[in-house]
């Protein structure tokens, strides 16, 4: 709501800005097609250029996080200032706004209805491109766009010819489309009061640029002059038509008798181009805050152990991510000769990668089947690609897997095998851990963890973080923070855990999808099986409090439940009490009822 009343107080001073220019600079100037233009363009920049924004970046040191921030993050409630409840006065501002809105329109469309029941029936005459029509209703001569109307029992045959040339530039000149536009800014903006005289502007420039070239077709100019305060005793009109008369008739003979501006006095038109700039300068720039770190430049940490694998189903962006993130890494790891079948699979693809230290290699696929995933593992310095399927040298497949120095196809496939497997060997599938399924990542980047002092421990998406650093942790990507201090985590952590553990969940790292729950991670046998460890712990945790939550509850439960059993009676006793009352209360209805019928035989006797 906000946005709405800033863009409309910033559209309504660029509408002052135009109209300042227009009145102390232009408004004498003969230019009269020129200040046509000029006012409806500034109507048009109004409304558009405080939608153009200029985003200027400004780099700032990313925040460290500390532990405490960490326990904020994680008690919200207990930070957050208390809010009392008051009357949201920008709404009822755009209540106020909207009705005033509504009222003016609807007397837009009026004055729309009361010109068409005007010109219907009406005797109509063609000529050229206009409509004549005659009426009788003593009104001044108008036109709307087409339409020239004028009752021609008021006026000689001269004065009309006058008043026909004056109609048809307007009509020609489709200015009813000027006077419409206008009625339309004053129904947006009728809080401004400069668009009100901005409307009278264009409707009095209108009147000139109709006058001038009228009375270049005239001999007589005294003549016209004269029509013109004749056309005076006749003011009915409707405000969204033409009229060939208008206020201000005085400044409209002067005008006719001003001599024709100069053309060096275009430059005042120039005059508006800074305050624009002016306006873009000091409103229209958005400051942006991007983060950064080391003078611009981003710290990667290195990685004790790495693994990513790919499959049949890999994306190529997924590809390009997995390259980049190896490139931070000191490896330059390369994607080719990929193939994909009609399905989208992958049944072609070669794989290679070199490091710094000059290790290389590479492993190829070419099939008419979708390809089986491949493993690629570091770790203490042994690089290599593995597989979980040592059958694929059957010959169902093409496979070609090299581990050399310069990159060559090994004569010994199956060696080759053994040489990668042996590298990084595969894990068993680790238990899966309460609440947590379908993990969907498919690259692990396990850096090196320290043991921590007096701080509490702070584990990351199942890692622990090393002594309680936080400070490459991004504030953004955090999606849950938890924290646990008590009896539980000592047990579960030893001494470690005697000041508490940090859990912090990042976001993104689970998916449901099913592409993404068949792209396997493989992990370090190790790391797994603690990562496991660490979640069942956690789910320990939370049953031992829930656990001792419910022992505190119980005694409110059956307490609760003795008063519900004592209450008992007292609720049998009311319920008895109601029946008896219903039943007085049908007694006495019968009784009324009998009473009623005495009386009326006691009525029709006294009659009698």
């Amino acid at each position: 709501m906000e946005t709405i009343f800033l863009y409309l107080i910033k559209s309504s001073a660029l509408i002052a800005v135009f109209f300042l220019t227009y009145y102390l600079l232009l408004k004498k100037e003969t230019f009269f097609k020129t200040n046509r233009w000029f006012l409806l363009s500034g109507l048009v920049i109004s409304v558009s250029l405080p939608l153009y924004i200029i985003k200027k970046v400004v780099w700032v040191e990313k925040p460290k996080l500390s532990v405490e921030d960490l326990l904020a993050m994680a008690n919200p409630a207990k930070n957050a200032p208390l809010v009392e409840s008051s009357i949201n006065w920008f709404d009822l501002l755009f209540i106020g706004y909207g009705l005033v809105v509504t009222s003016l329109s609807i007397k837009i469309l009026i004055n729309l209805v009361s010109l068409f029941q005007l010109l219907y029936k009406k005797q109509m005459e063609r000529k050229e491109d206009f409509t004549l029509i005659n009426v009788n209703e003593p009104i001044a001569p108008f036109s709307f766009f087409k339409y020239i109307v004028y009752n021609p029992s008021l006026y000689s045959e001269h004065e009309l010819q006058s008043i026909l040339l004056h109609e048809k530039v307007h009509s020609k000149q489709r200015h009813s489309i000027d006077v419409l536009i206008a009625q339309l800014f004053c129904v947006l903006f009728w809080f401004n009061p400069f668009i009100w005289w901005y409307k009278k502007a264009i409707v009095q420039n209108l009147e000139y640029i109709a006058d001038s070239e009228a009375i270049q077709l005239i001999e007589d100019k005294k003549a016209y002059q004269r029509v013109l305060l004749k056309v005076v005793s006749h003011q009915n009109c409707l405000p969204i038509t033409n009229n060939f008369y208008q206020s201000l008739i005085k400044k409209r003979i002067v005008m006719l008798n001003t001599n024709p501006s100069n053309r060096r006095n275009s430059w005042k038109y120039t005059m508006i181009v800074p305050a624009l700039i002016a306006f873009i300068f000091l409103f229209q720039i958005k400051t942006v805050a991007q983060e950064k770190r080391d003078n611009g430049t981003v710290t990667v940490e290195k990685a004790l152990a790495i693994g990513f694998v790919t499959d049949k189903n890999a994306t190529d962006e997924e590809m390009k991510n997995d390259t980049q993130t190896l490139k931070e890494q000191g490896i330059d790891y390369k994607f080719s000769n990929v193939k994909r079948n009609d399905q989208g699979e992958i049944i072609a693809i070669k794989i290679k990668y070199k490091t710094k230290d000059g290790q290389s290699g590479a492993v190829a696929y070419s099939s008419n089947e979708p390809i089986n995933p491949i493993y690629f593992n570091t770790r203490e310095g042994q690089v290599g690609f593995s597989t979980t399927k040592p059958k694929l040298m059957n010959g169902n497949q093409n496979v070609t897997i090299y581990t050399t120095g310069d990159t060559n196809e090994s004569e010994d496939q199956s060696a080759a095998i053994e040489l990668t497997e042996a590298l990084v060997p595969e894990p068993p599938a680790p238990p899966t851990p309460p609440n947590v399924s379908n993990r969907t990542d498919k690259r692990i980047i396990i850096k090196k963890i320290e043991k921590s002092g007096d701080k509490p421990i702070i584990i990351v998406d199942g890692v622990r973080f090393e002594d309680g650093n936080v400070d490459d942790i991004d504030a953004e990507t955090i999606d849950k923070v938890e924290v646990f201090k008590d009896n539980e985590t000592t047990k579960a952590y030893g001494k470690e855990g005697k000041n508490g553990v940090i859990i912090i969940t990042t976001k993104n790292i689970y998916g449901d999808s099913e592409t993404n729950v068949s792209k396997k991670v493989e992990i370090i046998k190790s790391d797994a099986m603690r990562q496991a460890k660490l979640e069942m712990e956690k789910a320990h945790i939370e049953m031992e409090k829930a656990r001792r939550e419910m022992e505190l509850s119980k005694p409110e439960m059956e307490r609760a439940q003795r008063e519900l059993e004592a209450s008992r009676p007292e609720m049998e006793k009311a319920r008895a009490e109601m029946i008896q009352a219903r039943k007085e209360m049908l007694k006495a209805k019968a009784e009324m009822e009998a009473a009623k019928k005495e009386f009326q035989k006691a009525k029709e006797a006294l009659k009698k």
